[in-house]
């Protein structure tokens, strides 16, 4: 989208361009436009339809009919001059506002913008072609992002910072050259000016410090922002990167109160509460997830490996195979679901499902070695001695399959022995 973005802002350029210029656009012109629109329109429409079909956009339902969404965006608009002006309290992820046409004060930012679109028409010839074109340019580089084409950040809020970066140039400019007329006839101008700049310059300083690790963004977002499921969710993670398994927990709890059906959260939560041995809690919320989403092979995963680890293994391999159903190329799954069976004693089928997690992914250690020490279990030493020497190419400090190796060659020059 931000790639829509900038097509959509050069053609604004050119066509404003040339109308402050009164040049007209004709035959020699349009030729010369033409590429830019082919090429704004193309890659618009792919970017729509990558965020449609591969970042879930499309089954995004903002609820909003068409005069909310001209509600939404008369509001997003004037939120974005207030943070130009003033950018204070600034956050990654903006509360999301309730938007309705029932509600009667949600059209006063609509009138606004008719009062300005008719001031502007009013007064243009005073106010100049220089300056409509700036705010021109600031709305109609925004407008994508508006509301009338659903972004995958919709599902936690309306407004977002970074929306605005090219579009606040119109704004600016129109500032910059006004400030210049105004410098001339009043001189203490300038040292306001950079007062300003200066107070500017503290705020973007005390910004950064927000952006220095993961943890200090989501924290300063829910400072700002209580409410942000999606702030609660991504400071989990942080924590259990950082193998804070507790507190990481306690995020996805809060994630889950505010947005019962973050399937996200489930799942996280369910591979925290494995990794603590808790197996039952994990078990529990990888069922309460299918409630909800009967259809995602990770959450079948998910609860495989609790079922796996609480020795339910019969139940676990169900869920295996639900996973690979649903995704047929869910190496991680097909790992698992030979791991099932291999500590069950089926090895002809586990030999099937750790060959097919490496025709998956080649590139899995853990699967070359236990496809090895299944072929050992059945004697076929050469064949077992080949995975584990490429289990080890892929990872050289892995003890258990360079163990595995030795006692593989071992058996090979002493077959009496077992292995």
């Amino acid at each position: 989208m931000q790639d829509f973005l900038c097509r959509a802002q050069k053609l604004n350029t050119i066509g404003i361009i040339l109308w402050i210029k009164r040049i007209p656009i004709d035959k020699r012109r349009r030729l010369q436009i033409a590429p830019f629109v082919v090429l704004g329109l193309a890659m618009g429409i792919f970017v729509v339809w990558w965020e449609h079909h591969l970042q879930g956009t499309g089954r995004l339902k903002l609820g909003l009919n068409l005069v909310e969404r001209l509600l939404l965006a008369s509001r997003a608009l004037w939120f974005y001059i207030g943070k130009l002006i003033w950018p204070t309290k600034l956050t990654f992820s903006y509360p999301k506002w309730d938007i309705s046409w029932t509600q009667p004060l949600q059209y006063l930012w609509l009138i606004a913008w008719a009062i300005v679109g008719w001031g502007m028409w009013r007064w243009r010839e005073r106010l100049g072609r220089r300056v409509i074109a700036g705010v021109v340019f600031f709305v109609a580089t925004l407008s994508p992002m508006l509301g009338f084409i659903p972004l995958y950040t919709f599902r936690y809020t309306y407004v977002a910072d970074h929306y605005q970066y090219v579009a606040s140039a119109g704004l600016i400019a129109i500032v910059a050259a006004l400030g210049c007329r105004a410098a001339a006839k009043i001189r203490i101008l300038p040292i306001v000016a950079a007062i300003i700049l200066a107070g500017y310059g503290v705020l973007t300083w005390q910004q950064c410090y927000v952006y220095g690790n993961m943890e200090t963004l989501w924290r300063d977002t829910l400072a700002k922002n209580p409410n942000s499921w999606i702030a609660y969710y991504n400071l989990g993670i942080a924590l259990k990167e950082q193998g804070r398994l507790d507190e990481a927990i306690s995020q996805y709890r809060q994630a889950l109160q505010i947005k019962p059906d973050l399937i996200e959260a489930y799942n996280n939560l369910a591979l925290v509460l494995t990794q603590q041995n808790k197996f039952t809690e994990a078990v529990d919320f990888c069922q309460q997830a299918l409630h909800i989403k009967p259809d995602d092979p990770d959450i079948h995963y998910n609860l495989g490996i609790a079922l796996g680890k609480y020795d339910k293994l019969d139940e676990a391999a169900d869920h295996f195979r639900q996973a690979l159903r649903l995704k047929p190329d869910y190496a991680d799954a097909s790992y698992n679901l030979g791991r099932v069976l291999h500590l069950q004693g089926k090895l002809d089928e586990a030999i099937v499902y750790y060959q097919q997690a490496i025709n998956l992914n080649p590139n899995f250690p853990k699967a070359h070695n236990n496809l090895g020490v299944v072929l050992s279990l059945q004697g076929k030493f050469d064949e077992a001695a080949e995975h584990f020497r490429q289990a080890l190419r892929l990872k050289p400090d892995y003890t258990e399959a360079r163990d595995n190796l030795e006692k593989a060659l071992h058996t090979q020059v002493n077959p009496h022995q077992s292995p």
